[in-house]
């Protein structure tokens, strides 16, 4: 399969004068946002990558990090490859705060004439994702506050040129700081990366922040798109052909390229991505941000966040998970109950709706 790991093995010595910076490099650095570069390196240290990647390290980078053994082969041919060997990495940033209910990580690759900011996408922490939820309800979560932040830091640091770019949550962030960054900041974003990012709250599309960037957005996601069409999204998506089922899809290693090391574009995504799209789009409109808000506190008191569970231990224990959600929705008060089946049945009706149209219309 044409992946990231083809790039590397196949482009990974061409430089940027031959091969200049596109848009399969920008997910590659996305990806390695997911590595646990906090382990290694101290958060304002300016530090070759190619001196991190090297095999006594590439466990600690890799592990417990979404998708572990492609990040493992992915470090392994990096470590032979010179494209990047001369980018540098600093300000790493990480931070998980139970209290605030925040997952951020975001990390600065310096090039000799720009820079690039990527931001983490959702980790295997059960507090990242109870952030992700949030954002059905929140303007503005902690970790976008946190992008713009940062972004306004690096560029008085650098004064470069730049890209920002994520997967997931992380493209979500891309865009978000971008928007409401300084204005000379604005000026000096060369594109912004949004790969497969959820959308927001509240739809920002037509504010005079979005306009301003509008025409340096590149937005890509999958022909069976179901994160990028969360909420209020844009519609200027580029779709990418990738491999997997559904919502494997969204596995930055999924993603095809064509024999020349760039994506494999098709026109538009499935009928099954635009139901979703429209079935959630109906929900959303038919809830309040406080139903909202109500039902994921119930659902994550259901699931039990602490501050160091994570996704594998739900893998790990399947039994003794499923156990202690039946336990602790029997705990709920009958009002809890009665509302949180009332929201997954307006979840079911919007699905059924938009599926009656779906064949009716033939939409």
């Amino acid at each position: 399969m044409k992946n990231l790991l083809y790039f590397v093995r196949n482009f990974g010595n061409e430089n940027f004068n031959d091969r200049p910076f596109d848009e399969v490099d920008a997910l590659l650095l996305c990806q390695l946002a997911y590595l646990n570069f906090e382990k290694i390196v101290k958060e304002d240290k300016e530090i070759y990558l190619y001196s991190i990647i090297k095999n006594e390290n590439f466990q600690i980078l890799c592990d417990n990090t979404v998708c572990e053994n492609k990040n493992l082969k992915l470090l392994k041919l990096l470590s032979h490859c010179n494209r990047y060997r001369y980018v540098k990495i600093n300000y790493i940033r990480n931070q998980l705060c139970y209290e605030n209910i925040e997952q951020f990580f975001a990390i600065t690759f310096i090039f000799d004439d720009f820079i690039f900011v990527a931001f983490r996408g959702t980790d295997v922490t059960i507090l990242g994702w109870k952030e992700n939820f949030n954002m059905s309800y929140l303007k503005e979560i902690p970790s976008q506050r946190d992008s713009v932040i940062y972004i306004n830091k690096i560029y008085d640091i650098y004064k470069k040129k730049m890209y920002i770019g994520g997967h997931s949550k992380g493209g979500n962030l891309a865009l978000y700081s971008a928007m409401y960054s300084k204005n000379l900041i604005n000026n000096n974003i060369i594109k912004v990366f949004n790969f497969d990012g959820p959308g927001f709250s509240n739809n920002i599309f037509g504010n005079e922040e979005y306009l301003q960037i509008e025409n340096k957005l590149v937005t890509l996601t999958t022909q069976e798109a179901i994160i990028a069409v969360l909420m209020y999204h844009t519609d200027s998506f580029n779709f990418v052909n990738a491999k997997g089922f559904s919502i494997f899809k969204h596995d930055a290693f999924n993603w095809t390229l064509t024999k020349d090391g760039r994506f494999k574009y098709i026109k538009r995504n499935t009928p099954q991505s635009r139901w979703f799209d429209r079935a959630i789009r109906h929900f959303y409109e038919d809830t309040t941000d406080l139903d909202r808000k109500k039902f994921v506190d119930i659902l994550f008191t259901i699931i039990e966040v602490s501050p160091n569970t994570t996704v594998f231990d739900f893998k790990r224990h399947p039994i003794r998970f499923i156990k202690g959600v039946r336990l602790r929705f029997k705990l709920l008060t009958k009002d809890e109950k009665k509302f949180f089946k009332s929201i997954l049945k307006k979840l079911r009706r919007s699905f059924y709706h938009i599926l009656k149209l779906k064949i009716k219309r033939k939409i």
